[in-house]
C-alpha cells in the first residue's frame, strides 16, 4: 500500500509536489515511526541542522515532517531564494527519506517568495494518508503578509552576524526580539503575529476531514500555532477535530511546550538548527520522535547533543 495524496486540484494543477522521496510498499500493520523537525531558521546556526538531519537519518523513521522555515527567505530576487532552497533540497534529499514540509513564514514571506515555492514544490497545503492515519499539512501564510522593509534590513545583518559570530549573533538576535514584546503593534507591523487560513483552504481540510472519518488518527502540521491566535478557521478546525483522537503539530516560536490531552495535544516544536529568539524554560535544539503502535502514537524528545538518550516526552 503507497501513500495516498490529496489535494486541492482546481487550485494547485501542477505536478510540483512539497516532498522528497516515496514510501516503499506497506502492509496493514498498524506499527511506524516517524520524525519531526521545528524551524532551521530564523538565523540558522552553522550546522544544527545538518547535525540533525545526521540524527535522523541514523534513527530510520518511516518518514519526516517539517513544521516550516527551512530557509531565512524574505528575499527581493527570486535567484538568490532559488539557491536557499537548492542549498537545504541537497541536505534533505542526502536522507534518502520521505521528507514532508510545512510552508513557515520565512520560506513564502512575500509574493516573490511564495511564487518561488510554487514554481518548486507546487502545493501550499496537501494531505496524505499512510498506514490508517492522515495528515494534515496546513499552511499558515494563506496568503503571505511581508514584513516591513526596516525589519527585512534588520535581518539580514542578523543573518550575517549569526554566520560569522554565533555567540553575539545570538545575544543580539534576542534583544531584537526583546524589544518586539512591548509594544505588540511592533511585532504585528513586522508580520509576526499575522496568521491566516483562507477560506477555500478551510473547504479543503473539512472535506478531507469528513472524507477520513474512519482513520485511527489525524495528524495536523502547521508553521505558526494558530491556537494561540484568533484565527476564525483556526477555531473551526478545532471544532471538527474535537470528535477525532489527533495530534497538532507547529513551530515558529522556538520553544518546546506541549497543552491538551494525550489524544488531543498541541506540540509546538523548539528548535532544530536556528538561534534562540527568547528566553524560554523548554529552549534546546531537538527533534521529536513519535511512534505509532496499534493506531495510537507516543511522542519522545532528542535533544541533538544527547543522539543516544531519548528523552520520555511530558507535557510542559
Amino acid at each position: 500500500m503507497r501513500m495516498k495524496e490529496y489535494y486541492d486540484q482546481e487550485r494547485f494543477r501542477t505536478d510540483k509536489r512539497p516532498w522528497h522521496g516515496e514510501f516503499n510498499e506497506l502492509t496493514q500493520k498498524k506499527s511506524f515511526k516517524f520524525a519531526v523537525i521545528g524551524d532551521r531558521t530564523g538565523f540558522a546556526l552553522e550546522g544544527e541542522f545538518e547535525g540533525a538531519l545526521d540524527m535522523v537519518k541514523q534513527l530510520a523513521p518511516d518518514f519526516v515532517l517539517s513544521v516550516g522555515d527551512l530557509i531565512e527567505g524574505y528575499r527581493s530576487d527570486k535567484n538568490t531564494a532559488h539557491q536557499e532552497w537548492d542549498e537545504i533540497d541537497r541536505h534533505i534529499e542526502q536522507l534518502r527519506l520521505p521528507f514532508f514540509r510545512a510552508i513557515g513564514n520565512h520560506d513564502c514571506g512575500s509574493e516573490l517568495m511564495m511564487d518561488v515555492w510554487r514554481e518548486r514544490y507546487g502545493l501550499e497545503y496537501y494531505a496524505f494518508r499512510y498506514a490508517n492515519m492522515l495528515f494534515l499539512i496546513v499552511n499558515t501564510e494563506d496568503p503571505p503578509v511581508p514584513i516591513a522593509d526596516k525589519y527585512v534590513s534588520i535581518m539580514r545583518d542578523l543573518e550575517q552576524l549569526v554566520q560569522h559570530d554565533p555567540v553575539n549573533g545570538e545575544a543580539e538576535i534576542q534583544a531584537f526580539f526583546a524589544q518586539l514584546i512591548e509594544p505588540v503593534d511592533a511585532e504585528q507591523e513586522a508580520g509576526g503575529n499575522t496568521s491566516h487560513i483562507d477560506e477555500r483552504q478551510f473547504e479543503f481540510i473539512h472535506q478531507m476531514l469528513e472524507q477520513h472519518i474512519d482513520v485511527d488518527w489525524t495528524f495536523v502540521i502547521m508553521h505558526r500555532p494558530l491556537w494561540k491566535t484568533n484565527d476564525p478557521n483556526y477555531s473551526r478546525l478545532d471544532s471538527l477535530l474535537k470528535d477525532r483522537r489527533h495530534t497538532v503539530f507547529a513551530g515558529h516560536l522556538h520553544d518546546l511546550e506541549v497543552t491538551g490531552s494525550q489524544e488531543s495535544y498541541r506540540i509546538q516544536m523548539g528548535r532544530t538548527g536556528a538561534c534562540k529568539h527568547r528566553e524560554h524554560l523548554h529552549d534546546f535544539q531537538h527533534i521529536l520522535w513519535v511512534h505509532v503502535e496499534d493506531g495510537t502514537p507516543s511522542f519522545q524528545v532528542i535533544k541533538l547533543e544527547q543522539l543516544s538518550t531519548l528523552e520520555s516526552f511530558r507535557k510542559a
